[in-house]
């Protein structure tokens, strides 16, 4: 599978959305173009890289990880990521110098679009 930044950003916006604790909302999380199992995964890897605190709510059949709320690391991305012309720049800075979609460089790139040195 590869990875696809902007389906972590939009999983990122909708845990911000929501007011309360995520996981009392939506298991699993559905997002339109992607399959829940898909998802399920791009919340675990959110949740490894520090971006959200996420429950395993998986079975023996399938994996079903559920965000429960934003951390500041994932909160801060989103500041920088927020502006979807902004998004796209860094996207195609990124791609330009061949640079790794991962978020931790996209959001190296989007600093330096806010604050250039």
């Amino acid at each position: 599978m590869q990875y696809d930044p902007d389906l972590a950003r939009t999983i990122l916006f909708r845990v911000e959305a929501y007011p309360h604790d995520w996981f009392a909302c939506e298991i699993p999380m559905e997002i339109e173009g992607y399959g829940t199992e898909m998802v399920s995964y791009y919340v675990r890897m959110l949740g490894g890289a520090g971006y959200m605190e996420v429950h395993d709510y998986s079975t023996l059949d399938r994996g079903a990880w559920v965000p429960v709320r934003m951390t500041y690391a994932g909160a801060q991305f989103l500041e920088y990521a927020r502006e979807p012309g902004r998004w796209q720049q860094a996207k195609a800075v990124a791609l330009e110098k061949g640079l790794s979609m991962t978020l931790s460089v996209l959001q190296t790139i989007l600093q330096r679009l806010v604050i250039p040195s």
